[in-house]
């Protein structure tokens, strides 16, 4: 793995974006050509990995067999025995899954222009006898120039080239899939239209229709339910466009769009689009205003419901006024009365914000300390400070006033406007009646963790790779995190914990307890099926690892008959073991 400012084969590594178990991308410069690229490298430790180093091949391949202005374009595929990485087209921008996170409910007009683009870039691909097999809003990068371009050829079905994964296994994510391509039907270029309707659907609701927390319960939404109309969930929808998408995701392959270019014929019919104009210069308006892409629209978060009319708001607006009105009348007559009693003294009432480095080294040595020891274990705290209402010569009588900002008698000790502590020549004859009130915010003190994980994990705090398990000390601010471990062969875990300041915490994972382990010695040999979909054919070597919960186990063998039976594995169960000898026949 490269680190930043990394030289290497021409290339300049400026910022490492992301690192998932099995590949770390890089956004690097290209010396020779002086242009931005992305480069997607293969872990080290998956070098052996043959499935993996297929895939790579296959969307280089794939990439450059498609070269299209709405496809991410392929510059340079290396695969040696210390390196495998691709060098591709860098697009300034995010993805759709990064862009619907902060606009969950897009405007029409973009929504549009990009599903116009999409449609464009995939209906070449299918056109050239590739079928993507994976959309979804992760794969779709939407650049500020306007462009919009599909990614990720990894797991694409290509004409003429050997298969990358076994025959029957599910290929793809979970919730995105078409049905056919999880009962082990014929995938076809209307798989991808299906989960480009998932995608479509997502992008106007903000909705994961087909989304689970299990696997399984992902793949048996996609087969059984049906989502209701767009229409039903975002009141803007109009009808043409209900359809256009209702018939995307249509259960039966035959029933949906033929292809693409139908698809884009019958958008191009609707008013909105007439409108639209170019996509890609519309796209780069909404890009470069990303707050004019958000829509206005409704959208239900109950059942489907009939829409209403807008009631008339004049009586919220007239409501507010009298309430403006109560509050200034208020103010006013509070000021009245105060300004007659202690003129010149209400502006050292309000309430202020003082940083702690911005007490100056006048303030009195003891009350930093009693700050300090106050706020040990505490990051904010209010700390009410008594402003001297006469400073004699004597003080031996006195206490010492420790929680001041001024030296005696003299002019307020100067401190950093922000605070908005101002001079006052009646600050002699101000009582104790009338505490001054400064909040003073302690930076956060630090804190530390240790994590183990059995197996391994790459760990993620806040949202940012930190390292592998285990990891000794890590030092951390005082307050709430998220820990996420990850395995390739394992679910993550997620720990929320608040860490206390100035203490060292330990953090103990166990990959095994979350999920199920079952052991298969099946005679003669069967076809091994989970929850309807196939899995791979006995001998196993290692046991097979599920998902806590119930599974339907099937064995199929063309002469025998075929055995089933569910399961139900719970948290901390020992491995299992199914001895199974098929029957012959009859």
């Amino acid at each position: 793995m490269m680190t930043q400012n990394t030289e290497f084969e021409g290339f300049r590594i400026d910022d490492v974006l992301s690192r998932s178990s099995t590949t770390c991308v890089y956004r690097a410069w290209q010396h020779s050509l002086r242009r931005p690229v992305l480069i997607k490298e293969l872990r080290p430790e998956l070098f052996r990995e043959d499935d993996i180093r297929r895939r790579f091949d296959r969307e280089a391949q794939v990439c450059a067999h498609i070269k299209h202005e709405n496809i991410i374009d392929i510059y340079h595929f290396e695969m040696s025995d210390e390196q495998v990485y691709l060098v591709m087209e860098y697009v300034e921008g995010q993805s759709l899954e990064d862009y619907l996170q902060k606009n969950p409910v897009p405007s029409l007009e973009f929504f549009y222009a990009l599903m116009l683009q999409i449609l464009t870039g995939l209906g070449y691909a299918h056109s050239r006898d590739v079928i993507h097999r994976d959309i979804k809003p992760g794969n779709v990068l939407i650049g500020t120039d306007g462009w919009v371009k599909i990614t990720d050829f990894g797991l694409s079905q290509f004409e003429g080239a050997p298969q990358v994964t076994r025959a029957g296994a599910i290929v793809g994510t979970p919730a995105f899939l078409s049905p056919e391509a999880i009962s082990g039907g014929s995938i076809s270029l209307r798989s991808d239209i299906f989960s480009l309707g998932v995608t479509f659907y997502q992008a106007l609701t903000g909705r994961k229709i087909f989304g689970a927390e299990h696997f399984s319960d992902s793949l048996n939404k996609v087969l059984s339910y049906n989502p209701p109309k767009l229409s039903q969930v975002r009141d803007d929808v109009p009808p043409e466009l209900d359809r256009v998408i209702q018939k995307m995701l249509e259960k039966q392959p035959d029933k949906r769009w033929g292809s693409c270019q139908a698809i884009i014929d019958q958008l191009k019919t609707h008013e909105i689009v007439k409108k639209i104009g170019d996509p890609a210069n519309r796209v780069k308006v909404y890009m470069q205003g990303e707050d004019a892409s958000e829509s206005k629209a409704t959208i239900s978060a109950e059942k489907p419901h009939k829409r209403r009319k807008p009631k008339s708001r004049a009586w919220l607006w007239g409501g507010i006024g009298a309430v403006l009105a109560m509050i200034m009348l208020t103010v006013f007559i509070s000021f009245q009365g105060r300004e007659e009693r202690e003129p010149a003294a209400t502006e050292r009432q309000t309430p202020v914000t003082v940083p702690v480095d911005s007490l100056q080294a006048s303030t009195p040595q003891d009350n930093t300390l009693l700050a300090g020891e106050e706020a040990a274990d505490t990051t904010h705290q209010t700390i009410v400070l008594e402003p001297v209402t006469s400073r004699p010569e004597n003080r031996s009588s006195q206490q010492p006033d420790d929680d001041q900002l001024t030296h005696g008698g003299g002019e307020p000790e100067e401190v950093p406007p922000r605070t908005q502590i101002r001079d006052s020549e009646t600050q002699d004859t101000k009582t104790e009646e009338d505490p001054l009130i400064a909040e003073i915010v302690l930076p956060p003190r630090p804190a530390w963790l240790r994590l183990q994980c059995d197996p391994w994990a790459d760990v993620y705090l806040d949202g940012n790779f930190i390292g592998k398990t285990p990891l000794e000390i890590v030092e951390v601010l005082s307050g709430d995190h998220r820990l996420v471990f990850r395995h390739p062969k394992f679910p993550p875990i997620v720990r929320d914990l608040y860490v206390e300041p100035g203490r060292t915490n330990t953090i103990e994972v166990n990959f095994w307890e979350t999920v199920a382990r079952l052991y298969f010695y099946i005679t003669p040999w069967a076809e091994v099926h989970i929850d309807g979909a196939y899995y791979d054919t006995t001998p196993f070597k290692n046991p097979v690892v599920l998902s806590l919960g119930s599974h339907e186990i099937a064995l199929k063998n063309p002469l025998t008959e075929e055995w089933e039976q569910e399961f139900s594995f719970m948290h901390g169960d020992p491995p299992c073991t199914l001895r199974v000898e098929l029957q012959p026949k009859r």
